[in-house]
């Protein structure tokens, strides 16, 4: 199960963070785990439009770029984030399950593991923060 902090835990969570840049979004991407939720990716126009759904809530979408810049969306933000994140975060642990050496599983993981973090930041960051629109 996914459980992404509460709008009250945000603050403490903010706390240090930097200017990054946005996460990487391409059309077609797009993550199921039974455990978590599922989510895609589409091109719309110019814009990306993502779907998501955390697994036991309601279906929701919206334009990858008002979820970077609009506040109102923030809990919006911080749960897609979270679960692009959790997801990547599962890659990163397949791979370095399946690889004996500790070593080259750092290694071969080190890129679902950064993504990861990059989705956790962008989640966590108020709207407008991250650069690259």
């Amino acid at each position: 199960m996914l459980d992404v902090p509460t709008i009250d835990q945000l603050p403490a969570l903010r706390k240090g963070l930097r200017k990054r840049k946005l996460p990487i979004v391409r059309s077609g991407m797009h993550g199921s785990f039974e455990s978590l939720g599922s989510f895609s990716v589409t091109k719309a126009a110019d814009a990306f439009l993502i779907e998501w759904q955390i697994k036991g809530g309601t279906s929701k979408s919206s334009n990858f770029k008002d979820l970077c810049t609009d506040p109102g969306l923030e809990l919006d933000r911080l749960e897609l984030g979270w679960l692009i994140a959790a997801m990547f975060d599962f890659e990163a642990q397949r791979i370095m399950d399946s690889i004996g050496h500790p070593m080259e599983a750092l290694k071969a993981a080190s890129e679902p593991r950064q993504a990861a973090d990059d989705w956790r930041h962008w989640a966590k960051v108020k709207a407008g923060h991250m650069s690259g629109l």
